[in-house]
C-alpha cells in the first residue's frame, strides 16, 4: 500500500501515525475531541512523520474531500455519521463516496452473537450501538453495493482484554484523583458496566472486522 491516502476516524487516532509510517502512506484523520487530535499529532511528531499525517478538527458529516481517497477506516465510531440503527448503513454510503471505485473500506463494527438477555438489553439502554448479527452486517453492506474481502471476529480473550483493560486504566485514575467527582463518577459507571459484561455481555456481544471494496 505503499503511497496510498489513507483517511482515518475512530478508536485510536494515534494509530494513523504507525500506519503512514509503517507504509510511507498519506493520511487524514478526524474527530471532534481536540484533546485526541493533539495526542495524535505530538505522537505523529514523535515517530516523524507529521509531514504524512494530517489531523483534523471537524464533524465527519460535513467532511468533504476534492481528491478520493485509497481505503478509509473507521472503528466503532459509526455514530459519528448517523444514531441508533440507520449508523452502519449511513457510514458505509457515506464513506464509499470519497473512496476510489477499486479503493477499500475497513470498518469496525459490533454484533450480537446471540440474541441479549432482555436485563443486558434494559442495562444497555438506546442507542444500543449493535443491532445486527455479524452475517446481517456482512450482507448489509453488500446491499450497498460493496464487496466483502475479508471478515474476521474478536475472540473471547481479545474482548476480555478490551474490557478489562479500560477497567483497570478507570479504576487507576480514580484511585490517583480520590477528589475528581468526574473520576470517581466515571469508576462507579465502570463498575457497573463490568458487572453487566461478566453477568450477561460476555459471549452475546461480539465485535468484527469488515473489509470491503468499492466496485
Amino acid at each position: 500500500c505503499v503511497g496510498c491516502v489513507w483517511f482515518f476516524f475512530g478508536v485510536s487516532l494515534q494509530e494513523l501515525s504507525e500506519i503512514v509510517e509503517r507504509y510511507q502512506a498519506k493520511g487524514t484523520g478526524a474527530d471532534i475531541d481536540s484533546p485526541s487530535l493533539e495526542q495524535a499529532r505530538a505522537k505523529a511528531k514523535e515517530r516523524g512523520c507529521n509531514d504524512l499525517a494530517e489531523f483534523l478538527e471537524t464533524d465527519i458529516k460535513q467532511y468533504q474531500t476534492e481528491e478520493p481517497f485509497d481505503c478509509g477506516i473507521c472503528l466503532a465510531s459509526t455514530h459519528a455519521y448517523a444514531m441508533d440503527e440507520p449508523a452502519y448503513a449511513t457510514t458505509l454510503t457515506e464513506m464509499s463516496k470519497a473512496i476510489k471505485p477499486g479503493g477499500t473500506l475497513l470498518i469496525g463494527e459490533s454484533y450480537w452473537i446471540k440474541s441479549p438477555a432482555r436485563e443486558y438489553q434494559e442495562f444497555v439502554g438506546e442507542p444500543s450501538g449493535t443491532y445486527r448479527t455479524h452475517e446481517e452486517n456482512v450482507l448489509l453492506a453488500e446491499s450497498l453495493g460493496l464487496r466483502t474481502l475479508y471478515a474476521v471476529t474478536s475472540s473471547l480473550d481479545e474482548w476480555d482484554d478490551f474490557e478489562w483493560s479500560h477497567h483497570m486504566k478507570i479504576e487507576n485514575n480514580a484511585l490517583e484523583n480520590p477528589d475528581d467527582p468526574a473520576a470517581i463518577e466515571k469508576r462507579d459507571r465502570g463498575r457497573a458496566w463490568r458487572s453487566a459484561y461478566l453477568k450477561w455481555g460476555r459471549g452475546t456481544l461480539g465485535f468484527g472486522f469488515y473489509l470491503f471494496r468499492k466496485e
